[in-house]
């Protein structure tokens, strides 16, 4: 399911399909669902995209899969008076496309509902392989890190992928994303982790904080960008990758002793403070 919001309280939704695996020249039938508020505004229209097409290195968008050649079938019609409206495509017999994308647009430009349908089996799926951890010895308070292929059941690249991680080391964790574009290498922040056709190696990291030393296990989880959810693509799991965490950065890090426990030295000006301290003490007992 995908749902695109509009004005406060108004939401644009593509029902879900009847399935995610459909047979070359079956017809879909798309049903578009949208509130009260918009069925007089204008029609709903419908985009079916090529889930294949290669975008190119740089930032993209979605958006990106509605211009030109990406585009396989654009049509618009009118929201019936119970907020609904269908559209029947028919998937062509001959094609090298098995992931196409829907786009639902509503009238006013404030929003995209989006979702995917499939024309060969596991192409939906998510495949998680080669994984290889970097630093299988980390001390704490260092970067674990570590990489794996990510693609489709297929093999293929995905269009877009996050791959996250915990560890029973820390309960959760919030890793960099780093995702290899074969062109363009991309630095991905947490609120913008998608990159499109990369080359399906992914590489992440994340810092383990202060604890006990010991053999922990890491999990790998690989989904779609967050903002499509998981519409059509199932997520994979990869649990158990074994490494180790060592003693402390300080004690495996000599040259940072001396700002934990700061040594204590008598400098010259200490010195003629103590002699000033004790003269005094001398004349007093002169007096007496």
């Amino acid at each position: 399911m995908s749902f695109a919001m509009g004005t406060p309280m108004c939401i644009f939704q593509i029902r879900p399909f009847d399935k995610q695996i459909y047979q070359p020249g079956e017809t879909i039938r798309i049903t578009a669902v949208t509130c009260a508020e918009f069925t007089s505004l204008g029609p709903e229209t419908v985009i079916i995209a090529d889930g294949m097409a290669d975008l190119g290195p740089g930032s993209t968008t979605i958006g990106d899969y509605e211009k030109g050649k990406n585009i396989i079938y654009h049509e618009s019609k009118q929201v019936a008076q119970n907020n609904i409206v269908e559209f029947n495509f028919t998937i062509p017999k001959s094609s090298n496309t098995y992931r196409y994308l829907v786009l639902l647009k509503p009238y006013e430009p404030s929003g995209t509902g989006e979702s995917f349908f499939f024309t060969k089996p596991d192409a939906n799926k998510i495949k998680i392989s080669d994984i290889n951890i970097l630093t299988p010895n980390v001390s704490q308070e260092d970067l674990l890190r570590f990489g794996a292929r990510i693609t489709d059941g297929l093999g293929n690249p995905l269009p877009f992928f996050t791959m996250d991680a915990t560890t029973n080391y820390t309960g959760s964790a919030f890793p960099n994303y780093h995702i290899e574009n074969t062109v363009n290498p991309s630095w991905m922040s947490g609120t913008e982790r998608q990159q499109y056709f990369s080359n399906a190696m992914a590489w992440n990291w994340l810092r383990i904080p202060q604890g006990k030393p010991g053999t922990y296990s890491l999990n790998i989880t690989a989904y779609t960008a967050s903002y499509l959810g998981n519409n059509g693509f199932q997520t994979a799991q990869v649990n158990g990758l074994q490494y180790n965490v060592l003693a402390s950065v300080v004690a495996s890090h000599p040259e940072k002793t001396k700002y934990v426990v700061p040594e204590f030295s008598f400098t010259p000006p200490i010195l003629a403070f103590g002699f000033v301290l004790l003269l005094a003490f001398h004349r007093i007992r002169l007096r007496k």
